[in-house]
């Protein structure tokens, strides 16, 4: 979960980057310093930045993250649910050939996953568990 609100949230971030590099006060500044022959300073500006570098890579990533389907494993409150979850989560992974998300990462991300998988596993568990213990508990009274 951490993994996707990363980069959901550098996505926003770079815009709003990207929105105060375009605001009146940065574009008189940087049209003051090309009046005033400072060609160096602009174009260094523009060049040194990365900014359209790193917007590209972030919404290269964020085909996979964007509605990822998370929340359905973590709201599943029984095996079906969960079973649901996993298909549809491993569905909306095929989307990872679409972009350039490196390996070494998607691998941690799956990890992540199946840690998640596995809480909830465990949450289902512990609550049919304690379920099952108070029927047989209130069937011998």
């Amino acid at each position: 979960m951490q993994e996707i609100t990363f980069w959901l949230n550098i996505e926003r971030a770079l815009y709003k980057i990207q929105e105060q590099m375009s605001s009146p006060e940065v574009t008189l500044t940087l049209e003051a310093l090309k009046l005033g022959k400072r060609f160096h300073a602009t174009i260094s500006f523009d060049s040194d930045t990365g900014l359209k570098e790193a917007l590209d890579k972030v919404k290269n990533y964020n085909i996979l993250m964007k509605d990822f389907p998370m929340h359905d494993l973590l709201s599943a409150n029984d095996l079906p649910k969960i079973k649901n979850s996993i298909t549809i989560i491993f569905n909306h992974l095929k989307r990872v050939r679409n972009t350039r998300y490196p390996v070494n990462r998607i691998l941690r991300f799956i990890e992540a996953i199946s840690r998640d998988l596995d809480a909830q596993m465990m949450k289902v568990y512990y609550f049919d568990n304690q379920r099952m213990r108070k029927k047989n508990t209130f069937s011998y009274l």
